[in-house]
């Protein structure tokens, strides 16, 4: 999809049946040259806002049921990064990896469970479940490919996996988004997508450093999106 407001820059999944809710990888590639503090990924409940959030691209942090932590990095350059997250609550182990590469490895948030039916959406930042969206804080001058939520924290060894090859199906995939643009609720499709902007030219994988897969779309519900263009 390409945006051209930043009011209204979004994907939308409606009261999400299956969030993560004691452990999480978060992957995606992005590229943006925005100077503002940009969301690439937030999800909002009743009573919290923040219950899981990825923020800020000029130096991301994850918001973890209203707490912060840097992942100590900055990908806004204009250029291609792969942006990877994965955290479990039975010993509150997060590690962030930019590139393949940990960037964070360490403790947060020990014990505590991510609620489910919230609203999650890519490209804003909410203030309230599904709205309250400040144009500040959307993702700016750029694009999101790849993104996959998954119920467990993935290994060094798997997040360099998902850097270099299409998302695939498997019972741990949550939420994927392809590199053709399909937004895949692996929930069987109950959630309602919402997106907001029209569509562009697909995602190329030659754009992307490294990556290998060949881009063959894994459609199986949900609503076409072709790619995630923020401008």
């Amino acid at each position: 999809l390409y945006f051209d407001s930043p009011r209204r820059n979004y994907v939308k999944l409606h009261k999400w049946t299956h969030a993560p809710s004691k452990a999480f990888t978060i992957a995606f590639w992005m590229k943006s040259s925005g100077r503002n503090p940009g969301t690439p990924f937030s999800y909002a409940v009743r009573g919290s806002d923040n219950e899981l959030l990825v923020y800020n691209y000029r130096g991301l942090a994850l918001y973890l049921k209203g707490k912060s932590l840097s992942l100590n990095m900055a990908p806004a350059d204009g250029k291609w990064h792969h942006v990877a997250v994965t955290w479990r609550s039975s010993d509150g182990q997060i590690r962030s990896y930019l590139d393949g590469k940990i960037k964070r490895n360490g403790r947060f948030q020990r014990g505590q469970r991510i609620k489910n039916r919230g609203f999650l959406e890519i490209g804003q930042e909410q203030d309230r479940p599904g709205g309250g969206h400040d144009r500040g804080q959307a993702f700016h001058n750029g694009a999101i490919s790849m993104l996959s939520v998954y119920n467990v924290a993935k290994s060094a060894k798997d997040v360099a996996k998902l850097m270099r090859r299409t998302i695939s199906t498997s019972r741990h995939l949550l939420l994927g988004l392809n590199l053709n643009g399909n937004v895949q609720d692996a929930s069987r499709f109950r959630t309602r997508v919402q997106i907001a902007g029209r569509p562009a030219p697909k995602f190329k994988p030659a754009s992307v450093p490294g990556f290998g897969g060949k881009g063959k779309s894994v459609r199986k519900g949900g609503q076409t999106a072709r790619a995630l263009y923020f401008d």
